[in-house]
């Protein structure tokens, strides 16, 4: 089944915690702290596979955890560094957020995107000595890794795309250009999925060493734009290709507003869709009175300046001049082997830097503190450790939070939630 969008949550790994150790040694009196610092945790990449052709891989999992880093040890040791968990992707894939926000535009192999950042590991408490407290016990719990829920949507990569209303052809025009052999039958929507092969222009011409990929896209009807058919699960796919070959059946009762309906669709997807380089393919000349039809037909063509071929795909006819017409429209080998535009779009935010923090007043009578750095300060506190807690209080003190809130009506008693934790004003311990 071929599958060209899902929905993923990452989660990086969180930081190890730093450790609280002493030196105990013999010959070392009073060795002090020792504690080595927690290892980072794991981050989590999205990476460009050229191997890859769908996200058939996340069909039945849509969750993935990276390694978290491990605690700091004794002897100043670090914790070890979680891994970074890397997950393929075909290219041509898109990235959004949840909510629909770009993230980036992948379709270089090798190309990697950072979704999720692993979590710092905690600082050891060789890091807090001082002259008045040279054995502290207070070490840094280490920060939660970054969660990110993803929309993923594949838009393939061809050279040529084949448009067209059901049962154009395309399927056999296909099989007529390459060695693809996509599911034919004389009903529509045959084509389920899209179907890709590979034309050996060399075949015809020694000198041509260029390999354009087509991709077959199932039909489109009336209204695909809107959301009606299956054609409009894979419109998106027709804004990868470079040339687009718009399948017209000769033998239809009306060509002209068959030709019509696949134009205002491609427009109502993107106009600028009817600005790339299009191929006009005039399908079925074995049918009776599809030849008659062919004059009046290219004439309307002409007329808009666009190439008209006919061709029989059933019977070959026409093939050679319709490979020809290709060979001419598509760029040099070069450029071929590079991908279309847009070429990786990585869209980089940098987040301003936040110390400020604010202080609200929930309905059930407790009080929220907001702001990145003290949501991180409790994030990374032992509130079980006595010295951590009093240091985490003299940090409030110190920043201003304590005075501010005594301000704003807090009270002790009273419940005040920083991030995920829930803390009794006036005490030390956490709920």
């Amino acid at each position: 089944m071929f599958l060209d969008h899902v929905s993923l949550t990452v989660i990086a790994g969180a930081g190890g915690d730093g450790a609280a150790t002493m030196r105990r040694e013999s010959h070392v009196p009073r060795g002090g702290p020792d504690g080595g610092d927690g290892g980072r945790g794991g981050s989590v990449y999205l990476v460009v596979e050229i191997g890859q052709t769908t996200l058939g891989d996340y069909r039945f999992r849509h969750h993935f955890r990276a390694e978290p880093g491990g605690p700091g040890q004794s002897s100043k040791r670090h914790g070890k560094a979680g891994a970074d968990l890397r997950l393929p992707v075909p290219p041509g894939t898109v990235v959004f957020t949840h909510e629909g926000e770009l993230l980036a535009d992948l379709v270089v192999p090798g190309q990697e995107l950072l979704v999720a950042r692993g979590g710092k590991g905690g600082l050891g408490n060789v890091h807090f000595a001082t002259a008045v407290n040279q054995a502290p016990r207070h070490a840094q719990r280490g920060e939660p890794g970054a969660e990110q829920r993803l929309r993923l949507e594949l838009r393939l990569i061809a050279d040529i795309g084949l448009v067209g209303l059901p049962n154009a052809g395309k399927s056999t025009l296909l099989a007529a250009l390459t060695a693809a052999t996509p599911r034919i039958a004389p009903y529509p929507f045959t084509t389920l999925e899209p179907n890709l092969g590979v034309l050996d222009l060399e075949a015809l011409d020694a000198t041509d060493h260029r390999r354009p990929t087509i991709a077959d896209l199932p039909g489109l009807i009336e209204g695909a734009s809107a959301g009606a058919g299956l054609g409009f699960a894979f419109l998106r796919h027709v804004e990868r290709t470079r040339v687009l070959v718009h399948v017209v059946d000769l033998g239809a009762e009306r060509p002209e507003r068959d030709y019509g309906t696949i134009r205002d669709e491609l427009a109502a997807r993107d106009p600028r869709l009817l600005e790339k380089t299009t191929l006009v393919v005039a399908n079925k000349l074995d049918l009776p009175g599809a030849a008659d039809r062919l004059a009046e037909f290219r004439a309307a063509r002409d007329a808009e300046g666009l190439e008209v071929v006919a061709v029989s795909a059933r019977d070959g006819e026409g093939m050679t001049t319709l490979i020809d017409a290709l060979a001419r429209l598509l760029p040099d080998a070069a450029t071929l082997a590079s991908p279309g535009e847009p070429a990786g779009v990585v869209v980089h935010r940098v987040a301003p830097v936040d110390t400020g923090f604010t202080i609200s007043h929930d309905p059930d009578g407790s009080w929220r503190v907001e702001g990145r750095r003290f949501e991180r300060l409790v994030l990374q506190t032992d509130f079980e450790r006595e010295e951590s807690a009093l240091r985490f209080q003299r940090e409030l003190r110190r920043s201003g939070l304590e005075r501010a809130m005594e301000e704003a009506g807090v009270r002790d008693g009273d419940l005040v939630r920083i991030g995920p934790i829930e803390l009794f004003w006036g005490d030390a311990e956490a709920e």
